[in-house]
């Protein structure tokens, strides 16, 4: 019976896995072919350019995503903090499940789960190189949809 329960609990983290990667390529295929479909607004850029933040819509989510340089002592991880936050009706969702992706301006891609930091969610990339970055997540909602956004940084 132990056996039966432990690999239906190993066999139930392998489909959600596969579900992530297989919605993770869609995203990437999704976002190449009709990137901003969902943009609302402008990204903005600050006068540093060390802090972006910018703002999409899908499925009736808001999605804001910000950029900043990784504090000194922070950026063992990567260089840059890429973080969102998803709201609906103007009340932040921190119940999710965030996995992120970035193409950078030679073509290669780097993917991470997000980590939950209150409202927002987190990753660390590797972004020094110049050229505009593609900025892309998947989000799975309490209701068990996935959601896919991506903005570019800069913009």
């Amino acid at each position: 019976m132990k056996k039966t329960h432990v690999l239906s609990k190993l066999s139930s983290a392998l489909a959600v896995t596969a579900i992530f990667s297989w919605a993770d390529v869609q995203a990437e295929q999704m976002m190449q072919h009709d990137m901003g479909k969902h943009q609302d607004r402008p990204a903005m850029s600050n006068m540093t350019d060390k802090m972006f933040m910018s703002n999409s819509t899908v499925d009736g989510y808001d999605v804001s995503f910000h950029v900043m340089v990784s504090p000194d002592g922070q950026n063992k991880d990567g260089s840059h903090h890429f973080m969102i936050k998803v709201a609906k009706h103007g009340e932040a969702i921190s119940s999710l499940r965030v996995n992120s992706k970035i193409i950078g301006p030679d073509g290669q891609s780097q993917s991470h789960p997000m980590m939950s930091m209150g409202d927002w969610f987190m990753a660390a990339y590797d972004m020094n190189g110049e050229g505009r970055y593609q900025l892309l997540v998947l989000f799975e909602t309490p209701d068990k949809k996935i959601h896919k956004s991506g903005v570019y940084y800069p913009n």
